[in-house]
């Protein structure tokens, strides 16, 4: 038997699964890989590697990179592997700076951590970056709840509402209610 410790087992698998269709298995298999070995290679030079759009295999490495990205850190987000998760958000933060989403997740991140003052300054820029971004004001309602600043959280839920009818999200779209206003 194998050695289940041996990230490269877990990344060759992860890249058997994207093959055979199984994308959800393969970002858990991936998600093992990378705490295993963070620094493991073949996890950004799998030329095949995607995710999200296993049928559309001539996109370029960056945008595979980036998804793989996020696909990992989601999945440690998941695990509650947090720290891990906000290097791999810093990764693609890096690769591109400009994409709210990424920030809101890395914001996303330090809440669960219970890091809110550090999230807060985060999520701020990824509403800076998209003033209409859901997620980022949800992640800010509950990091200002948990700081105390009640006042502060009740004008944030008003712009998440806007953000919400803005872009069609429903209200009763699921969100940690933690007790804020």
């Amino acid at each position: 038997m194998e050695d289940p410790r041996n990230g490269q087992l877990w990344a060759q698998l992860g890249s058997v699964l994207v093959k055979q269709g199984d994308a959800g298995t393969a970002r858990r298999a991936l998600a093992r890989a990378y705490r295993l070995q963070p620094d493991l290679l073949s996890l950004w030079t799998m030329p095949h590697l995607d995710v999200w759009r296993l049928k559309d295999r001539d996109r370029n490495r960056f945008e595979t990179e980036l998804e793989t990205l996020i696909t990992i850190g989601l999945a440690l987000n998941d695990d509650a592997h947090f720290q891990a998760a906000v290097r791999i958000f810093d990764r693609a933060i890096s690769l591109e700076p400009s994409w709210s989403f990424l920030w809101t997740c890395k914001g996303m991140i330090l809440t669960n951590l219970g890091r809110h003052e550090q999230a807060l300054p985060i999520l701020d820029h990824a509403l800076v970056l998209n003033r209409g971004d859901v997620g980022a004001w949800t992640m800010k309602v509950k990091a200002l709840a948990a700081l105390g600043r009640k006042d502060e959280a009740h004008v944030a839920r008003q712009h998440e509402y806007a953000a919400r009818r803005a872009t069609g999200v429903p209200e009763w779209m699921p969100r940690d209610e933690g007790g804020t206003p």
